[in-house]
């Protein structure tokens, strides 16, 4: 809706597309929404039932609790999916320093630099440099 908010050249006499928006956008004038309505059978049907529905209360209610709850749930799965991304960055980051610190251990102890000087530069434990 942001994109069809921000469209100079709305057409809703030549393009469909344009009369569902015009009539899905809550900010458009009710003469656009009248006139959209009259020129497209469809969108006629739609106007229709959602009058209808309008009428009955109880399934307004379903209606707008049904909506929230696939926003919630759209909004747990994004939350879930932001955490997680960020968690495995963090997670890939360890292992990238991790492997990094075991590369110059295993070119220092190549090179017959002391056990106490690879601890130092590389932080790992003793019997990490000795596995290598």
């Amino acid at each position: 809706m942001v994109k069809w908010r921000r469209l100079e050249g709305k057409d809703v006499h030549n393009n469909t597309l344009h009369r569902w928006l015009a009539w899905f956008d809550e900010n458009s004038p009710p003469d656009l929404i009248s006139e959209v309505v009259s020129m497209d059978s469809a969108i006629y049907e739609a106007f229709e039932k959602y009058e209808e529905a309008k009428k009955d209360q109880d399934a307004l209610r379903t209606y707008w609790a049904h909506r929230k709850f696939e926003h919630d749930q759209v909004s747990r799965i994004n939350f879930a999916h932001d955490k997680g991304f960020s968690e495995g960055i963090e997670q890939g980051k360890e292992k990238g320093l991790e492997q990094r610190s075991i590369e110059i251990a295993r070119k220092m102890k190549a090179r017959g630099r002391p056990l106490e000087e690879i601890i130092e530069d590389t932080g790992l434990s003793p019997e990490e440099i000795e596995k290598l």
